[in-house]
Order: structure tokens, then C-alpha cells, then sequence
């Protein structure tokens, strides 16, 4: 339950980045918006960070740093295109897992990745080339970018999460994505800060839900359940951000935007389900099984 309340707080947040990057460049915003929420969080949890030790400093900079890359992809596709086709890109990452795993491991993939893949492929197409979305474009192909390396994130966090604390995780991420944010901002973009009280109220919003809960306690909750139910509560996002793209935003949504959807949701899904094993059946079922077989 935590690590779905988690995905949807975080999948509101291409809404609210799309509205404020109408007047901030999305750096300024990383920077801005992850080092409120650090701030708050370090208040919070001064206890924890106080006695972690070196290895978890170590691990959550790594996470900022794969993270910083995955919302500036994000944020950047966000400024190109519309943000229920962003969310639905970035999260084909759960399929992207099982794709790395192989790799890995030096094998070949299953014949179930391979379909997945190309489930997702296929909705991918459908959804960036349906109703009024134009073609594959340059926003596209960052989101996807994002959808890479979020796929790297997800694999890296189930490796680190079991060892260190993950509340520490989860804020020292934050508090690197923004550190990394506002030195690219400084570099590449003029910083400026919200111009209208609507705006700061949008920026609360990223900073309270979207990041000082959605990414401090996705670590918290990972740890907890496998990364095979964590795939498929990924599902959840792009739900979430698809709906309040075309029911806030107005964005494109027809028989073929629908059709990209549902198949990107069918290979997440499908990619993490696992055919039943006869010794896992309950006792009732079990018990159910040998009085048929006699």
C-alpha cells in the first residue's frame, strides 16, 4: 500500500512540473523543488542522518545522481511534450528491468521479455503518433531516455535499499538531485522563482507529495516487498498521469491514444506476473487437489 500511495504521489507530479515550467526552466525547478523538500526532510530525520555511515552517504549519492538524470530527462521531455505521454513512456522502464537482467548475466532474454517488449514498443507507437500527438519526436525520445535510466535506478535501489537505512537513502537522494540540479541550473539557465501565488502553490504541492514523500519513502517501501510487485505497482503512475493530463491539461485522448495506453499498461503488467506454482497453492487448494486426484 505504501509503495502504490508512493508511485501516485509521484505521478502527479508531471501535471504540476508542466504547469510550472511554463515560467521556470526545468533545472531551476529541480534544484528549487528538491532542496525545499531536503530541507524539510533533514528537520525531520537529523536523527537518522546524524548516524549513518560512510557506505549509505555513498549509496544515496549514487541515487541522486541516477536520479538528477532521469528528471532531467523527464523534466526536459516535459517543456517538448505532452505529460500523459511522458508518464506513460517513463514508466515502459519496468521493462526495461528484465531486459538489463539478461544483459547482466550475460544470457538471452525470455520469450516473455521479448513479448513484452514489443507489446510496449507497439503501444509506444500508437500513443506518440495517435490523435494530435504528431510523431516520435525529440521529447519522446527523452522520455524513453528517462525510462532507461529509471530502469537502472529501480535495479540499483532493490540492491541498496536491504543494506542501508532507506530512510537515510531516501533523503540523501533528494537532497543530491537537488544539490546537482541547481549547479546545472546556474550554468545552463538564468534561476528564477515562482511569479504568482498559484505557482508557489504548485510548488508546494511538488515539494510535500511529490518529492518529500514520493521519493523519500520509495526506498522505505522497496524494502520491503519484491522488485516483481514493485513492477507491478509501477503500472500505477502512468494511470495516474495519463488521466489527469487529458482531464486537467486537455491533452489528446482518442481511440488510439487508448489503444498505445492500454498496451503499454498490459507489458508492465504482464512482464512481472509469474505463472502459479502447483507448491505454492494454499492448504484448502492443496487439500482440494489430492481428493480430486484420488
Amino acid at each position: 500500500m505504501l509503495f502504490a500511495a508512493v508511485v501516485a504521489a509521484r505521478a502527479t507530479a508531471y501535471l504540476f512540473s508542466k504547469l510550472l515550467l511554463v515560467g521556470m526552466g526545468p533545472f531551476t525547478l529541480m534544484g528549487l523543488r528538491f532542496l525545499i523538500a531536503f530541507a524539510l526532510l533533514a528537520l525531520v530525520f537529523h536523527r537518522k542522518l546524524r548516524a549513518m555511515d560512510r557506505r549509505t552517504f555513498l549509496h544515496g549519492l549514487l541515487l541522486g545522481a541516477l536520479f538528477f538524470i532521469v528528471m532531467g530527462f523527464e523534466l526536459v521531455a516535459l517543456t517538448m511534450t505532452a505529460s500523459s505521454t511522458v508518464s506513460f513512456l517513463e514508466n515502459t522502464a519496468i521493462v526495461f528491468v528484465p531486459l538489463f537482467a539478461a544483459v547482466g548475466a550475460r544470457r538471452l532474454p525470455t520469450v516473455k521479455t521479448i513479448a513484452c517488449t514489443a507489446i510496449v514498443m507497439a503501444g509506444v507507437m500508437l500513443l506518440t503518433t495517435g490523435e494530435g500527438m504528431g510523431q516520435f519526436g525529440f521529447g519522446e525520445f527523452l522520455a524513453l531516455m528517462a525510462a532507461v535510466f529509471y530502469a537502472v535506478v529501480i535495479i540499483v535501489t532493490a540492491r541498496v535499499a536491504r543494506d542501508d537505512d532507506a530512510t537515510c537513502l531516501g533523503v540523501l537522494q533528494v537532497g543530491f538531485i537537488g544539490l546537482f540540479g541547481l549547479i546545472t541550473a546556474l550554468v545552463f539557465e538564468q534561476p528564477a522563482l515562482p511569479s504568482s501565488p498559484t505557482e508557489w502553490m504548485f510548488l508546494a504541492i511538488l515539494v510535500l507529495v511529490c518529492t518529500g514523500f514520493g521519493f523519500t519513502f520509495q526506498p522505505v517501501a522497496q524494502r520491503h516487498i519484491t522488485s516483481e510487485q514493485a513492477g507491478l505497482l509501477l503500472a500505477v503512475s502512468p494511470l495516474v498521469g495519463g488521466i489527469l493530463g487529458v482531464v486537467v491539461l486537455g491533452e489528446p485522448f482518442g481511440p488510439a491514444t487508448c489503444a498505445g495506453m492500454a498496451l503499454i499498461i498490459v507489458g508492465i503488467l504482464v512482464t512481472n506476473v509469474e505463472p502459479c506454482q502447483g507448491k505454492a497453492l494454499p492448504r484448502r487448494a492443496a487439500r482440494v487437489t489430492r481428493l480430486a486426484d484420488r
